[in-house]
């Protein structure tokens, strides 16, 4: 490769040379010439860079892609997440609704044992109070009948 690049140089050096001992109108078709082959090869330079270009861009554009499909999938995941977190928020309020509920349910019940132990104690001290009742009548029964014996004495 330095072998021909030397070669080259070496070349242009004699077409340099050769170029200004030319006459006017030889001067002016090498020059054309040489323009256009410079010409040809910055074209040829800009192909390959556009080519290049061209190449990235479309490397750029399927990572671009990967990275929307990538986003799409971590979107739709936050969403399912979210609709999750949603319906779990809901759970726990109706949850919270019925221990709610349940509390109420069980600070009734207390209530009510508490409601039917006064009326037992209630029913019971009635009970004994008719028990002394019905005895004071036996017992005025019995008075009654000492007064009537103690009268007919």
């Amino acid at each position: 490769m330095q072998m021909k690049e030397q070669g080259k140089n070496s070349q242009d050096q004699v077409n340099e040379e050769e170029i200004g001992k030319l006459p006017k109108k030889d001067f002016r078709v090498k020059i054309e010439k040489k323009t256009i082959q410079n010409l040809k090869n910055i074209k040829n330079k800009m192909q390959e860079s556009n080519n290049t270009f061209i190449k990235k861009l479309e490397e750029i554009k399927n990572k671009k892609t990967g990275m929307n499909y990538t986003f799409t999938v971590i979107k739709n995941t936050l969403e399912g997440i979210n609709n999750r977190i949603t319906e779990v928020e809901e759970e726990i309020g109706e949850l919270e609704d019925r221990m709610v509920e349940i509390t109420v349910e069980e600070l009734n019940k207390g209530k009510r044992k508490k409601i039917e132990d006064s009326l037992r104690d209630l029913w019971d001290n009635e009970t004994d109070q008719h028990s002394n009742y019905k005895g004071l009548r036996r017992k005025r029964g019995k008075i009654k009948g000492l007064r009537r014996v103690l009268k007919r004495l």
